[in-house]
């Protein structure tokens, strides 16, 4: 049991790392690497859930960023509906697709 406990720690630890590098990158405006650290987080089958979906939120931002408005917008639809998101991660999410479906229908 205690293993158990211990490789959740691990997973967490790890999964906080590589999102934290990814918010680096983005704020560095390398957003291809900050895509790549949040995707690496996203698919980490063992990552906590929570990380994993401010991770998708954040890759969602970045997408945004880069003009790939779809790509964002099924993102943000993604962490809306994912139960295990913070509620905080959720809201914003709904924020950002709705500034996002009001950008796309200006332009």
């Amino acid at each position: 049991m205690m293993f158990g406990k211990l490789g959740k720690n691990m997973a967490r630890r790890k999964a906080v790392k590589i999102y934290r590098r990814g918010l680096a990158h983005a704020n560095a405006s390398r957003y291809d690497d900050a895509i790549a650290a949040y995707s690496s987080v996203v698919e980490m089958r063992q990552g906590p859930l929570d990380v994993r979906s401010m991770a998708r939120l954040n890759r969602a931002l970045v997408y945004s960023l880069q003009g790939n408005a779809d790509l964002a917008g099924k993102e943000l639809t993604i962490v809306i509906h994912d139960d295990a998101a913070p509620d905080s991660v959720t809201a914003t999410a709904q924020e950002k697709l709705k500034r996002l479906e009001r950008r796309t229908k200006t332009d």
